[in-house]
């Protein structure tokens, strides 16, 4: 027999011990392993709690006290299995809430009948102390039974996700040992005769395995929850000292009023109001004591979490992210040593180490830094301590690992940041690859999947050293609106896709190639001699002008580029002049014949060969000229006689109105050609017999746009194209096709616009009789200043009065 005191004692060691534990977290951050984990305590204190009030009796009673303790303690391994599936992230959740629900409804039926556990008899011994004898019904049996087999599914459960982890075995294997001590205790105490409290003092071996959880693990804080337990045991022992005080005063005081109910009631009122008020004070205190710790304690480490949260928002660049990881955690642990890990995906499998803090270049030992690389999956690397996992959406990037130079750990806190900064690097990571995704896309052509022209700015901007002696080449190919037209746009696309990949191949590691426009490229190189780059603009120009390379798009006529090369010197100012040095020799290639190199020097004047010789340029494509007009006479003979008709007449205005002799030779090209975009217009139209309906006339109005197009293909001759494309322009702007007015009308174009109206006008057409010369000389009067230029139209009318311009009068009938 062990007398009363030891009973009690080991009760009140076990309360004092998880009222310690509880009080602890009290300000601990609300996530929810802290809420299992006060779970776990407060269900321990219902059942310690329970044990040490039935033993002293306290009011209302030895049963009560009694069933409080069982229901805590069936509650106990419910709440430690909740935490340890949170813990290791095992998906049972309604599994558990089931066990629960079996436990609270076998606590219930106990209360009621009392079929598993029956509250003990109460011996008084001959020497005073007192005893309990415990009479186990049957059915604790099947509660011992139910119990064995939920610890055993749990344990099992537990076993499989662990199986193999010796470090999450060393982790968790002392919740299991705290969780047998106490189906032990309990079950000496019912099997045996024994009046020692093996129950609770299984609940003192589970608050002691706790106090080694917090330590050893460090899944909290240990000073801080420390200094939070003891403020508030001090806070409680002063309550239960200067209550018990007041207790003994009442209880005198009481003795003195025995005949004055009405004082004892009063005094009993007010004594309640300062009791609780004083209770109110010493917790609001003890509070406001801990809080203040817990900030200044929490409140660096969370202002530099913060900080690079922020700072890690608009980041780009992972090496900038790597810079900040780096930064940041020697901040929070200046003695630390800091290596990023990424996730191999060349091999995938493994990690390798991309940067290290500046006091550990060299990285963890060898044994360390060989586990660390050969980790193989995310729940390896979860269990490693002073590990923070980079994982986002299911994808792991890879992990940050702390090296401290001697022994030491990390409090919940700082694990916790720590384990959020790997989180917000792996957000990063994400939002970088996206933005990466994305920036590739805009930087490169769609269609020939080499970089774009704004990118060839960047790129021109950002990388241009002239150390470095940097090259352009530009290609321009040759009569590719030629292609489009016979051939169609498709395969027009065909022939750029495959000129961009013979390119690139044929430059290859030598220059970066980018599309600069529709049909053009542009090489970058950095270090070529011009021997070097005439060579690989020949070679280039071989490979597109091979008519049976390989994968060549199947059209008839060979494929040429016009080619202008730059080479920076000491001169040059930069990329800008680079660039317009280049231009500038592509251009004098095309002018110059096209299909043809053009190497840029001081000596290759622009402003000089830009003086244009439009007389010459025409001899050399006059044949072309007339071989299209004859065509348009072929499907529309008024068209070809109409054109020869507005060259005349322009240039006879012209010559009236003091233009010059280029300018004269200009409008009299402008007329030849201003309606040869009709070849492209159906034949049904041009010879229908009555008016156009809308979708005719709009198809009629495109012929404007056709001349221009057909016009590019006629080398040198883009100086006609103004005069050509406004010649159905109104001078009060409702013309087309862009809808200019008055002096924004280019003037060659104001003249042909007179001309053409004038023949169109005293011209027979299937649609229409030809007016006489009167009615056209008065129908210009009319349309003077809407339709066209005032001044134009009276020095036409004074050509026509002098007998100057007079149409074919066999046309005219």
């Amino acid at each position: 027999m062990f007398n009363g005191n030891l009973y009690l004692t080991v009760p009140l060691c076990a309360l004092c011990c998880y009222l310690f534990l509880l009080f602890s977290f009290f300000n601990a951050p609300r996530t929810k392993p802290i809420r299992y984990f006060k779970a776990i305590l407060i269900s321990c204190l219902c059942w310690t709690g329970g044990a040490c009030l039935m033993r002293l009796q306290v009011m209302p009673g030895i049963r009560f006290w009694f069933h409080v303790s069982i229901f805590g303690l069936l509650l106990i391994p419910d709440c430690i299995f909740f935490f340890l599936f949170y813990i290791l992230e095992i998906d049972k959740r309604r599994q558990l809430c089931i066990i629960s629900l079996v436990n609270v409804v076998m606590a219930v039926i106990n209360v009621i009948w009392e079929p598993f556990i029956a509250p003990p008899e109460v011996i008084t011994n001959t020497d005073g102390t007192i005893s309990y004898h415990y009479v186990m019904p049957g059915g604790v049996y099947i509660l011992a039974v139910v119990e064995i087999v939920v610890i055993g599914y749990v344990v099992t459960t537990v076993c499989n996700k662990i199986k193999g982890n010796l470090e999450m075995k060393r982790k968790m294997g002392p919740l299991f040992v705290g969780i047998f001590s106490i189906l032990l205790g309990n079950l000496l105490v019912m099997l045996t005769d024994s009046d020692f409290p093996f129950d609770t003092l299984g609940g003192i071996i589970m608050a002691v395995i706790f106090a080694h959880i917090i330590y050893k693990r460090y899944l909290f804080n240990l000073p801080q929850r420390v200094a939070t337990g003891a403020v508030y045991m001090v806070a409680t022992m002063l309550v239960i000292v200067s209550v018990g005080a007041l207790s003994r005063y009442v209880g005198q005081t009481v003795v003195q009023y025995v005949g004055s109910p009405d004082k004892i009631l009063q005094m009993f009122f007010v004594t309640s109001i300062w009791t609780a008020a004083w209770i109110i004070l010493i917790f609001w205190f003890a509070w406001m004591l801990t809080e203040r710790y817990l900030r200044k304690q929490n409140r660096d480490i969370l202002r530099k979490l913060k900080e690079f949260q922020e700072d890690t928002v608009a980041l780009l660049g992972e090496a900038d992210l790597n810079e900040m990881i780096i930064s940041t955690l020697q901040e929070m642990f200046p003695e630390v040593r800091v290596h990023i890990y990424r996730a191999n995906r060349d091999r995938d499998k493994g990690f390798i180490r991309i940067c290290s803090s500046g006091n550990a270049p060299d990285g963890p030992d060898a044994e360390t830094e060989k586990k660390l690389r050969n980790l193989s999956c995310s729940e390896d690397i979860l269990n490693i301590d002073r590990i923070s996992l980079m994982q986002r959406e299911g994808e792991t990037f890879g992990f940050v690992y702390l090296e401290f130079p001697k022994r030491a750990k990390l409090n919940y806190l700082e694990t916790e940041c720590f384990r959020q900064i790997g989180i917000y690097a792996a957000v990063c990571l994400k939002n970088m690859e996206a933005y990466q995704t994305v920036y590739n896309i805009s930087i490169h052509d769609e269609l020939t999947g080499l970089y774009n022209r704004s990118y060839f700015k960047e790129y021109l901007q950002k990388h241009y050293e002239p150390k470095d002696k940097p090259a352009l080449m530009h290609l321009d190919m040759d009569d590719f609106k030629l292609i489009n037209e016979l051939y169609g746009e498709a395969m027009g696309d065909s022939v750029l896709k495959w000129c961009a990949d013979v390119i690139r191949n044929t430059v290859g590691e030598n220059g970066l190639v980018f599309r600069f426009g529709s049909n053009e490229y542009i090489v970058y190189f950095s270090g070529k001699r011009k021997e070097e780059l005439l060579d690989l603009a020949n070679k280039l120009r071989n490979a597109t002008e091979d008519m049976k390379a390989e994968n060549r798009p199947g059209i008839l006529q060979p494929i040429h580029f016009s080619i202008g090369i730059s080479l920076a010197d000491e001169n040059t100012a930069g990329g800008e002049e680079l660039l317009s040095q280049t231009e500038k020799a592509v251009f004098f290639a095309k002018k110059n014949g096209k299909n043809r190199i053009e190497f840029y020097t001081a000596g290759l004047n622009m402003e000089e060969s830009d003086t244009p010789n439009h007389k010459e340029w025409y001899e050399q494509v006059a044949p072309t000229i007339y071989a299209l007009t004859a065509a348009i006479d072929a499907k529309d003979s008024y068209t070809f006689r109409h054109s020869c008709h507005v060259s005349e007449y322009a240039v006879t205005l012209g010559k009236a109105v003091g233009l010059n002799a280029n300018e004269i030779q200009i409008v009299k090209e402008a007329g030849l050609l201003h309606d040869i975009g009709k070849i492209g217009v159906p034949e049904e139209i041009l010879q229908k017999k009555g008016r156009l309906n809308e979708e005719e006339y709009e198809c009629m109005k495109n012929h404007v746009t056709n001349s221009i197009e057909m016009i590019h293909f006629l080398p040198n001759m883009s100086y006609v194209i103004p005069a050509v494309l406004s010649h159905h322009e109104r001078y009060d702007g409702k013309g087309y096709p862009r809808g200019l007015s008055g002096e924004d009308i280019p003037y060659l174009g104001r003249i042909l616009t007179v001309c053409d109206s004038f023949d169109a006008m005293t011209t027979k057409r299937v649609y229409n009789t030809a007016k006489s010369i009167e009615e056209a000389r008065e129908e210009l009067l009319r349309n003077k200043g809407t339709q066209f230029d005032p001044k134009l139209v009276d020095a036409f009318v004074k050509l026509i009065n002098a007998g100057k311009i007079k149409p074919d009068e066999s046309e005219s009938r």
